[in-house]
């Protein structure tokens, strides 16, 4: 009986049954991922510079508002001002206009009750939160469009009256002091009033309170958190909103940021 074949010595031996894993998702999912995660941070990125630009365009806009509404606020008041000036300017050409050159003349000639009636009758057309006051050389009021008689009232201790009577030059004065007719401060505006060769005679005023300013400013609607102030060209402070008392009449034309805004 012949036997069965046997397997040859010389083969190699078979390696063994294994099942290798066959290649699963894991790359894609880690691509997607990545992916995934550049997207977002691009959104944020996208996000945070949109925010940014809304942030800028905001400021910018509200930048654009504040200076209009300055400018008109501006435009207002140099015309409120131009027009509360013009009685005082024709009280002054008409007083002057008498050729008076001596102040005991002047004093004598403006102290009487036609010159008051003179007076009312120049300030009748307009809308008049303030009367003219006419005061001689010596700061004593002599005669005003409000009252009659006068109260015995003195401005000789006032800068602007010292400053007047000092420079035959300057025609106007304007400054906020504690009001001599009231209890309240007063922005007073000062007009020299000269002889033929610039003999100083006296000065006629006029006054508006800060009140009064403050009052329109917060009409404005500029906001809660908002501050307007209205300075003199010289820097003093006239009226603000809201009011601060301890800052009525300081200078800020020295080294202060506000100075920027005068009137």
């Amino acid at each position: 009986m012949e036997n069965a074949p046997m397997a040859s010595e010389g083969k190699e031996p078979r390696e063994p049954f294994s099942i290798k894993p066959e290649p699963g998702p894991r790359a894609p999912m880690i691509w997607l991922l990545m992916c995934g995660l550049a997207l977002m941070v691009a959104i944020a990125a996208g996000t945070m510079l949109s925010i940014d630009k809304f942030r800028e365009n905001a400021i910018e806009n509200g930048k654009e508002g504040l200076e209009s509404a300055v400018l008109l606020l501006v435009r207002h008041f140099d015309q409120q001002f131009r027009d509360f000036s013009i009685p005082q300017e024709v009280i002054i050409t008409e007083l002057e206009s008498y050729g008076i050159t001596s102040p005991d003349i002047f004093r004598g000639e403006m102290a009487t009750l036609a010159v008051h009636e003179q007076l009312r009758a120049k300030l009748y057309d307009w809308t008049d939160v303030a009367g003219s006051n006419v005061f001689d050389s010596k700061g004593m009021l002599i005669n005003s469009s409000r009252t009659w008689p006068v109260p015995e009232i003195s401005i000789a201790d006032r800068a602007y009256f010292a400053r007047l009577a000092a420079e035959p030059t300057l025609e106007l004065a304007v400054e906020v002091v504690p009001s001599r007719f009231s209890a309240s401060q007063a922005i007073v505006f000062a007009r020299r009033i000269s002889g033929p060769h610039k003999e100083f005679l006296g000065v006629v005023t006029r006054a508006i309170s800060p009140e009064q300013l403050e009052t329109f400013f917060a009409s404005t609607g500029l906001g809660d958190d908002a501050s307007i102030a209205l300075h003199h060209r010289d820097g003093n402070l006239f009226a603000r909103h809201p009011h601060v008392e301890t800052l009525m009449g300081q200078n800020f034309k020295r080294g202060s940021a506000l100075a920027e805004g005068l009137l």
